[in-house]
Parts: structure tokens; sequence; C-alpha cells
């Protein structure tokens, strides 16, 4: 029986039936994640060449590996580690020349893309990258976790961590009064959209 793929159909439906042959469900897949793994990839290399290239290994690589996703999962989850790991190594035989205009007009769907410019030359990689999945693209901690292979405990320790840093930096460009106010999480959030998401 042929499963009808519609915009409607469910991430594991399409997997379903690209595992039995439907090219129209992954094309599916890819249609309905390419946007979004474009932003996140280019937020890194600041070049969209760079983002387009790591983005079609993803989707090879996913297409490949298409048979081991475990269903009971969100392919979103997964999609977004193969991403990551391919952006880590690309990362780490090579260094980006980031491109700030670029990234603004490739991330033109977050509300503050700016702020994310300035993280990237702040922060290392890894630390940025796991703000962004956190806070730019929504995954709760655990997610995050699982898609850069740490524990969720670890996870909250790092962004909590990195949200002291970045209290920091803003307390000295005199974006926050003092130490006491900028504690306050929904004072911290109108600084960045680091909205919280357990």
């Amino acid at each position: 029986m042929t499963t009808t793929i519609t915009d409607k159909s469910s991430d594991e439906s399409c997997v379903r039936a690209a595992t039995q042959g439907s090219i129209a469900a992954f094309e599916a897949l890819v249609s309905r994640y390419e946007s979004k793994l474009l932003t996140f990839l280019a937020m890194k290399t600041g070049q969209r060449q760079d983002a387009e290239d790591l983005l079609q290994t993803t989707f090879m690589k996913a297409y490949l590996k298409l048979d081991t996703f475990d269903l009971n999962k969100r392919f979103s989850t997964w999609i977004y580690t193969i991403a990551y790991h391919e952006l880590v190594s690309a990362i780490r035989k090579r260094r980006f020349e980031t491109t700030p205009i670029e990234i603004e007009s490739i991330a033109a769907s977050t509300s503050q893309p700016s702020i994310w410019n300035d993280l990237k030359s702040l922060l290392n990689h890894k630390d940025y990258l796991l703000l962004w999945l956190h806070y730019g693209e929504g995954y709760s901690m655990k997610e995050t976790g699982e898609i850069i292979g740490k524990r969720e405990a670890a996870v909250k320790t790092a962004i909590h961590r990195l949200r002291k840093k970045i209290r920091a930096l803003l307390a000295e460009d005199g974006c926050v009064q003092n130490k006491a106010e900028n504690d306050d999480e929904k004072t911290f959030l109108k600084y960045g959209r680091f909205h919280t998401v357990e």
C-alpha cells in the first residue's frame, strides 16, 4: 500500500514512506527543514555557499542513514544532529570567514540577527551553537543535549555559564544597570531573544 504524502503528513510518515522508496516523501522532509538548517549552518559559517554545501551533505547522509532512524524520536532532532556534526567537522578542518551582512540576510527570520552576529565574535563555535540550538531553534535542554552529544545536566550547566558571561558583557556595555536587575530572567531575556525552553 502506497502512502500519500501531503504537507500535513508527519515527519514519521514521511520517513516510513521514504524508507520504502518514496522520493517524494524524502523531498517533503527536505522542503520542511532546508530553510531552518540553512540558517543554522550559515549563522556560523557566514558564507551561504559553505552553508549550502554542508546542507547538501547533511541531507545526503540523512538519506543514506534513514533506515537507522528511530521512529519513536523526533526527526528534527535527528537531522539537526547530523548537521551539527557536519558543521563541527568543517570548522575543525578550516576557519570560516564571517560575513555579517550575509548572515543577517539569511537569518532574517530571527528577531534580532545582529545579536547573534555579536555573540559569534564573542563565543567559541561550540558555545555559540549550543545557544543557537536552545534559543534560536527552540530545542529543549534535553533535545539540545541529544544533538550535541551531551547530557541534559551538562547542557543546563553550560547555558547557565554562558548566560552569566553574556550578562557580564551586557553590563560592561551599559545595557543593564546592576547585577541584581540583570539576574532577573525576564530582564535578561529582553536583550537577546533568550527565552526559557525546558
